[in-house]
């Protein structure tokens, strides 16, 4: 079997952040306040990121790199690295089953989740690409079949959108336009 990821060198792989939370909060709701820690630091990230669209003249792409990169960021995503080490060093038989899988969630997709900081083009998350196909996914499902009259129109946009790798140029366009 062929890893995709040999195919694609030039390709930067980031994991959604919001998807990280999700699984946190969904373990806090469950009574487990272990993940607290966790949901504050994502708290301030976010507050950061909200900081940089609200003034985009100001916040260039370079200047929100160099903020996503700065002493305070490192000093957030540091801790909940070495709290996240911590815990998963426990092991699984720790904790109960939904506050683990939320841990190994976001230690496994460690780099990937923080790689948006490598560019500041690049979201914290995905939620306004899932927000832009959600049409298109939630008119496929509910059509059948791609030979209805309302599944049609609908049939070469999502084709593009879910079958090929496009570059961030191509896909912020293609989803602009939706």
């Amino acid at each position: 079997m062929k890893i995709l990821d040999d195919e694609m060198v030039d390709v930067e792989h980031i994991c959604c952040l919001a998807h990280v939370h999700n699984k946190l909060q969904e373990a806090k709701r469950l009574g487990y306040k272990i993940v607290d820690f966790f949901l504050s630091g994502i708290k301030k990230l976010y507050k950061r990121e909200r900081l940089y669209a609200s003034d985009p003249k100001y916040y260039t792409p370079e200047r929100i790199k160099k903020a996503r990169n700065d002493e305070y960021t490192d000093g957030i995503i540091n801790s909940m690295h070495v709290k996240l080490l911590d815990l998963i060093a426990k092991g699984e038989e720790e904790f109960p089953d939904k506050v683990w899988r939320a841990l190994n969630y976001f230690y496994n997709f460690w780099d990937r989740v923080f790689a948006y900081r490598n560019d500041g083009e690049y979201s914290i998350d995905n939620m306004a690409v899932e927000r832009a196909i959600r049409p298109l996914t939630v008119q496929r499902k509910n059509s059948l079949f791609f030979c209805s009259p309302k599944g049609l129109p609908r049939t070469p946009a999502y084709s593009i959108l879910s079958s090929r790798p496009v570059s961030r140029s191509v896909a912020t366009s293609a989803t602009s336009s939706l």
